[in-house]
């Protein structure tokens, strides 16, 4: 599978300390080999010289006398593209993941609306409004009368009354 496409960063390149003090050769050889780097998805490159040549674009003979000094720019730079292409392949699966849950949300949405299809609407004649709600009448055993709270009877909880001229005691 092919990595996927992000812009390089290209000041965190720059910003390296490695190529802050490196010379014109040097700069460039490390700038191809990060380039080159990145765009295999911050993969390992091969650890031939003649494959760092190459990404170098360097004869072979130039790259054995450069060698340590690029590989050791690049190695102030390889830390920071690691995180950079971490932090996007990161972002990269949030969106798809906000995006399946949108699609199956889209479904979900469309599939209920099927099913409601069917269905009276609220203000069909089929459905009674709102308005025409009656709450039961009360029981006949309780209309007209009054139940005393437990503090009006006079009663204590030993069943004693206090009041002596309470009604009904």
């Amino acid at each position: 599978m092919k990595p996927a496409r992000y812009p390089l960063p290209v000041w965190l390149i720059t910003d390296c300390q490695g190529l802050r003090t490196a010379s014109g050769g040097v700069y460039r050889a490390t700038i191809a080999i990060a380039v080159a780097y990145w765009q295999s998805g911050c993969r390992p490159i091969p650890a031939d010289d003649v494959t760092h040549a190459a990404l170098a674009r360097l004869p072979i003979a130039g790259w054995r006398q450069q060698k340590p000094e690029i590989l050791a720019a690049f190695a102030t730079c390889k830390d920071a593209l690691d995180e950079a292409w971490a932090e996007r392949q990161r972002v990269q699966e949030m969106y798809m993941l906000r995006s399946r849950q949108m699609q199956a949300a889209r479904k979900a949405s469309a599939a209920l609306q099927r099913q409601l299809a069917g269905r009276p609407k609220p203000g069909d004649a089929a459905v009674a409004p709102i308005r025409d709600y009656r709450p039961p009448a009360p029981r006949p055993e309780h209309r007209g009368q009054e139940v005393p709270p437990a503090a009006v009877t006079g009663r204590l909880r030993s069943g004693a009354t206090f009041f002596s001229d309470a009604p009904g005691l």
